[in-house]
């Protein structure tokens, strides 16, 4: 079954169930995104690696590794404690940051993951919980010179970034893990300040750009941004030029959720707004849990296209068909024992080093 958008889901635990092999023969379930949860030891990481990406048609990897608080690979010996974006930017040179991009790269390569959901190009506004350390400051000259620092680093590495949380998350105080921020600025207000860095983003040619689940009823008084047409297609794709792939954050936040919305329909929402790549992260225990809402989602999402939607659908279906066709050349090293190889190459373990004593310094 052929279709114009892309699920990336979560997994339960440590090892694929057959409920979630089945659901990744779904065409539309195409990606695998990995949490924690999913990662108890470097060999079983390797062996997951190896068992998602041995599936046919072989889904795409991905996980957040901003640095930090936020890095799924920090629990593990084999790897550095590499700093936050907050101390990198403390601490760093912009090649200096390319270099550590680098390195936390390759890193994620050696497993067969190829999208690293970072860097965060939020300007930092309001002090908020969830953004501690993980944002490069409130200056959008210096924030966009860093982020784009990251960039260059990932991608000499054959990985994809993604810039988050379009159109700028760093304004509010609520978490959208748990309630719906609101941002109270009008349009004029983020053109000028949060989404300049995207812009720069864009130039340098970032491949996606994910959305932030927060409302901005100045601009849109109905749709957080995930579910806005305006920002997502008017503002996004026509006012600023981006071509690539825009992903959703995760659509099992409690952000989006109203008492009578369903998982259903907040995909449907998100497919008409623009989005082409759907993150359903939370794990499902059986099949039916994956399979029905999609579909439904699908079903909604096929009825009342006019001439211009439709447009706007077939050049979704070639970015992500070309998406696909680059990035599954991206796999798992042959054999545990050259992955811990690699894992004692002493220059990465040095130059953490050096960033830590910095800091201690500092």
């Amino acid at each position: 079954m052929e279709t114009d958008f892309s699920v990336w889901m979560g997994i339960q635990g440590l090892a694929l169930s057959s409920e979630e092999k089945k659901a990744l023969q779904e065409s539309f379930i195409s990606g695998v995104v990995l949490f924690k949860r999913n990662i108890e030891s470097l060999s079983q990481l390797w062996e997951l690696c190896q068992e998602i990406h041995s599936l046919n048609p072989a889904p795409l990897m991905a996980m957040d590794r901003e640095g930090g608080e936020v890095d799924r690979l920090k629990h593990l010996p084999e790897y550095p404690l590499w700093p936050s974006p907050a101390e990198l930017a403390q601490v760093c040179s912009l090649q200096e940051i390319e270099k550590t991009a680098f390195y936390m790269s390759q890193e994620m390569r050696d497993l067969g993951i190829c999208v690293n959901f970072a860097p965060c190009v939020d300007i930092l506004s309001v002090s908020n919980p969830l953004f501690k350390g993980r944002l490069w400051g409130n200056q959008v000259k210096s924030v966009s010179e860093k982020t784009l620092a990251w960039l260059n680093g990932l991608k000499k590495t054959g990985l994809a970034a993604c810039a988050k949380h379009f159109p700028g998350h760093g304004g509010v105080k609520e978490d959208s893990h748990v309630e719906l921020p609101v941002d109270q600025r009008n349009f004029e207000s983020l053109k000028k300040k949060d989404t300049l860095p995207f812009q720069e983003m864009i130039t340098a040619g970032v491949e996606m750009i994910m959305t932030a689940h927060v409302l901005y009823p100045k601009v849109d008084s109905l749709n957080p941004a995930t579910l806005s047409s305006f920002f997502l297609q008017q503002v996004l794709r026509k006012q600023m030029g981006f071509s690539g792939l825009i992903v959703s954050d995760d659509l099992d936040m409690k952000a989006l959720y109203k008492a009578d919305t369903s998982l259903p329909r907040i995909m449907a929402q998100a497919l008409e707004a623009g989005v082409d790549i759907l993150l359903k992260c939370s794990p499902c225990v059986n099949e039916q849990e994956w399979i029905e809402p999609f579909n439904e989602a699908l079903s909604q999402n096929n009825t009342g296209r006019g001439q211009t939607e439709q447009k706007r659908i077939k050049k979704g279906e070639g970015r992500i068909s070309a998406f696909r066709k680059k990035y599954s050349t991206i796999k798992p090293l042959p054999s545990l024992k050259a992955l811990k190889t690699r894992g004692q190459d002493l220059r990465i373990k040095n130059w953490c080093d050096e960033l830590t004593k910095r800091l201690t310094d500092a």
